[in-house]
């Protein structure tokens, strides 16, 4: 598995296979415009992304694909991320119960995230 997700050309195909996917939720919804405008963003991130790696330190600890240095950074950016949204999602829960209206999709992304942390955890002490 960690071939696939260190390989660029996993990574932009799946940037592309989430763009499409992307603009074709947009042109069912609201029509060519709107689908037209976000895929030309989405498509013009990943070109960032992909074309820029190698000219930017940035942008290709972005990317996560490379030597052992970019996907350390990688891992714990990811990992600074995750712990902010750890934090970020129960206290807007908590504000929704708070002001007499808790926001079930606030409260099923929380139970989602925690399972799936213990679960990493889980997996990932087994694997060493």
């Amino acid at each position: 598995m960690n071939k696939l997700t260190n390989n660029w050309s996993v990574q932009v195909a799946g940037m592309l296979a989430i763009t499409a996917a992307t603009t074709a939720v947009f042109w069912i919804a609201d029509g060519i415009e709107p689908a037209l405008a976000v895929g030309l963003l989405l498509l013009g991130f990943t070109a960032v992304v992909h074309f820029g790696r190698h000219r930017s330190n940035t942008l290709e600890v972005m990317s996560g694909t490379g030597d052992e240095r970019v996907r350390s950074l990688y891992l714990r950016a990811v990992a600074f991320t995750g712990m902010v949204m750890a934090f970020l999602l129960p206290a807007w829960w908590l504000v929704t119960v708070a002001q007499g209206d808790p926001n079930e999709v606030l409260n099923w992304l929380c139970a989602i995230y925690g399972a799936t942390f213990v679960l990493a955890i889980v997996v990932l002490a087994r694997r060493g």
